[in-house]
């Protein structure tokens, strides 16, 4: 009995010393609790603006309302000692000490923090954008603060370090350009191979709805040999999806040439002998 009541006495004698101070340390709970709400609030807020598509500028801001709350909880217990009279210069040092050793030794892992970092802000790349990354082409499958994971075409997966990433090309970010040339007899009439061309891909735009553009036939020739000449197709597609419509253009005008019965030059394969005479 007599020990409670020296321990309630002690903790009524330390309530009625330090009512001020107490009364300070909630303010204090009190104003970083309704600024990391706030905070918390507008995030939140500014991530349903976005389109799903950026999911850098999601993951930014998550990014920076996490770093927000540990400062403002730092800051906190900073203010609460210095409040109890509590001198935090020599933690303040310590910590400083801690930091620097914590750099020096981690400087590869901060490095990686503080590219990808750099990669979210200045918004390189995007998860789902085909990217080429030192020499690796593939989709980006995720991005995080140390790596980039990039799969390609053929399901292999590799990651890359952030503070590695030297050259990228991005794919993604504007519209492709397909390009078809066409190789056909200098003895055929190059005005109705034209004009066949463009009635029958015109067409195509219907089929493949990525087709922002075209496709449309170069006007003159743009190679001309001994046996043929070279006509060029182009068009605009989405981003990185040119590929499937060249394959479909160059379906089409092999159909198209078999059907008008359109020549098309023969690479000849000439022998000859140890004397250079044609066999």
């Amino acid at each position: 009995m007599f020990l409670a009541d020296t321990f309630f006495g002690a903790i009524g004698d330390f309530f009625a010393n330090n009512i001020s101070k107490i009364i300070g340390t909630i303010v204090v709970i009190l104003v970083a609790v309704l600024l990391i709400l706030i905070v918390r609030i507008i995030t939140k807020k500014y991530i349903k603006q976005q389109d799903t598509k950026r999911k850098n500028a999601i993951q930014l801001a998550k990014i920076i309302l996490s770093i927000f709350r540990y400062v403002v909880i730092i800051l906190g217990i900073i203010i609460v000692l210095s409040i109890f009279e509590i001198d935090v210069l020599p933690i303040l040092i310590v910590s400083a000490i801690l930091i620097i050793a914590l750099l020096i030794g981690c400087h590869k892992i901060i490095s990686d923090i503080v590219s990808g970092i750099c990669i979210i802000f200045e918004d390189y790349y995007d998860v789902g954008d085909t990217v080429e990354i030192n020499g690796f082409k593939g989709t980006v499958n995720e991005i995080g603060l140390r790596t980039t994971k990039l799969v390609n075409w053929k399901n292999e997966t590799r990651k890359i370090a952030n503070s590695e990433i030297r050259a990228v090309t991005n794919y993604s970010k504007l519209p492709s350009v397909g390009v078809v040339e066409v190789r056909i007899s200098n003895k055929e009439d190059m005005s109705r191979v034209v004009k066949l061309l463009e009635i029958n891909l015109g067409d195509l735009k219907k089929t493949y709805g990525q087709i922002l553009e075209g496709p449309n036939v170069v006007s003159g020739l743009v190679d001309l040999t001994n046996n043929s000449a070279t006509i060029r197709i182009t068009v605009k597609t989405e981003p990185d999806k040119q590929n499937e419509v060249e394959r479909a253009m160059m379906a089409l005008i092999n159909e198209l040439l078999n059907d008008e019965r359109i020549k098309v030059p023969c690479d000849q394969v000439v022998f000859r002998n140890e004397d250079n005479k044609r066999l």
